[in-house]
C-alpha cells in the first residue's frame, strides 16, 4: 500500500570532540561525564606528591630566611653606622661653635648643684642637640637648673631617635615615666635610654690614674676627650684626631629593677644623667667576655654583661667614681660594634680587636702608635 523510498545517507563531517568523548563514555560505561571526570582526576597531586612539595619548600625557606635576617641586620648596622656618625658630626659643629668639645658631664665629681647629686645633671647628650635633630628638645631646658627635677618634665619627654641602634631589641625605652602626663611637671626623674656613649679613656669610667687586675694588665689613663665637669679642646688630642675614639655603643636596659622601686630600669642606656652609663671605657675590647664592673643592681637584659658585687651600695658614686667601675662598648651586631672618631670617621670594630690596640684608640695623649682601621 505504501511506497517505499529509498534512505539517503547523511553526508560525512568533522567529527566533534565533545562528541567522542561522549561516545566514548556512552560505548564504555553509558555515563556521561564519567570520562571527563577521569581526566580531571589525573591532574591532581598524590599525597606523596604533595609532601615532597612542602618539603622542597621547607628546605628553600631554610637556605633563604638566614640570608634575609643578615640582610636585614647588615641595612640595620649601617643605619647605626650612621647614627654614630651624625653625633660625632654634631659634636665638631659644637667644637666649630665653642672652641672646645663638649663636657662629658657638667659638674666634676661629688660637685653637686642646686641640690641634687652632681651626677643627675647634663651631660654632653643634652650639650650637641641643638647641633642634631633634637634642637626642639633642647629649647626646653634650662641651663640654669638641674637635668633632673619637676622643672624639666615635658623637655625630658621629648624622644630623639637617632641615639637609639636600631640593632637593639627596643626603641623608645622611657625609664620612670611617672604618671605619663609630661604637662603638669610633677615627675622629676622621666627620661629616654639611648645606645650611645661617649669615650672616657682607657682606664675605668672615673678615669683613675691606673687600674690592676688579679692576672692581668697595668694600664695607666692616657686621657680622653670627653671628661667630668671640664672642655677638652682638640688641640690637647695629641694622638691624632683619626686615632682617638670618640663615641661607640652600649646595650640599654629595658625592663624594671625588681625591688628598685620608681620604675627604675637600671644605670645601662642612661646617658642623659652622669651616673656613668653615658660612657665606655677600652679597657677591654668590644662585646668582651669580661663583665662590665658598676654599682647597684645590674639588670637582667639579653646582652648586658655586668656585675655589682664589688660595689653594692647606690651611693657608691655618690662622692667619687671607684676605680674598677667601667662599661665596655657592647652591641647587637654581630662581631662587633660600631664606633666614630674624634675627626667624624667611622668604623666597625671586630670583637677580635687587640686590647692593646683598643686601649690605644681609646687614650686622647697616651702616646701609642697605632694603625686606625
Amino acid at each position: 500500500m505504501f511506497a517505499s523510498f529509498p534512505r539517503i545517507a547523511a553526508a560525512p563531517g568533522p567529527a566533534s570532540p565533545l562528541g567522542e568523548i561522549t561516545g566514548v563514555a556512552r560505548t564504555k560505561s553509558h555515563r556521561p561525564g564519567a570520562a571527563l571526570r577521569r581526566v580531571l582526576n589525573r591532574a591532581g597531586f598524590t599525597l606523596v606528591e604533595l609532601l615532597v612539595v612542602i618539603a622542597i619548600i621547607g628546605v628553600l625557606v631554610a637556605l633563604l630566611l638566614p640570608a634575609i635576617q643578615a640582610a636585614r641586620e647588615a641595612a640595620r648596622r649601617s643605619s647605626c653606622l650612621n647614627n654614630v656618625r651624625q653625633i660625632a658630626l654634631g659634636t665638631l659643629n659644637y667644637e666649630s661653635t665653642f672652641g672646645e668639645l663638649p663636657r662629658g658631664t657638667n659638674n666634676e665629681i661629688g660637685q653637686s648643684r642646686n641640690g641634687y647629686t652632681w651626677y643627675d645633671d647634663y651631660t654632653w647628650f643634652t650639650f650637641i642637640l641643638p647641633y642634631l635633630e633634637g634642637d626642639n628638645a633642647f629649647r626646653g631646658f634650662d641651663m640654669s637648673k638641674t637635668f633632673l627635677g619637676n622643672h624639666h618634665e615635658q623637655a625630658r619627654a621629648f624622644y630623639v631617635s637617632m641615639f637609639d641602634c636600631p640593632s637593639d631589641t627596643a626603641s623608645e625605652v622611657y625609664n620612670q615615666p611617672g604618671d605619663g602626663d609630661p604637662t603638669n611637671n610633677n615627675d622629676p626623674f622621666n627620661r629616654y635610654y639611648y645606645n650611645y656613649v661617649a669615650n672616657y679613656g682607657n682606664s675605668g669610667t672615673g678615669q683613675s690614674q691606673f687600674v690592676t687586675y688579679p692576672g692581668s694588665d697595668r694600664v695607666i689613663f692616657g686621657g680622653a676627650p670627653f671628661t667630668y665637669g671640664k672642655p677638652v679642646k682638640l688641640s690637647e688630642i695629641t694622638d691624632g684626631l683619626s686615632n682617638t675614639l670618640a663615641f661607640s655603643e652600649l646595650i640599654k636596659s629595658k625592663d624594671e629593677i625588681s625591688g628598685a622601686g620608681h620604675d627604675w630600669l637600671g644605670s645601662m642606656g642612661d646617658i642623659s644623667i652622669g651616673r656613668g652609663a653615658h660612657a665606655f671605657t677600652g679597657l677591654w675590647p668590644p662585646n668582651a667576655p669580661n663583665p662590665d664592673v658598676i654599682e647597684w643592681r645590674c639588670p637582667d637584659d639579653p646582652g648586658i654583661v655586668c656585675d655589682d658585687s664589688l660595689y653594692p651600695d647606690a651611693a657608691a658614686v655618690s662622692a667619687s667614681i671607684p676605680n674598677k667601675i667601667n662599661r665596655s662598648a657592647r652591641s647587637f651586631h654581630p662581631g662587633g660594634v660600631n664606633a666614630a672618631r674624634v675627626d667624624g670617621s667611622t668604623t666597625f670594630y671586630s670583637n677580635d680587636t687587640d686590647r692593646f690596640v683598643w686601649r690605644a684608640l681609646s687614650t686622647a695623649a697616651g702616646g701609642e702608635t697605632v694603625d686606625s682601621p
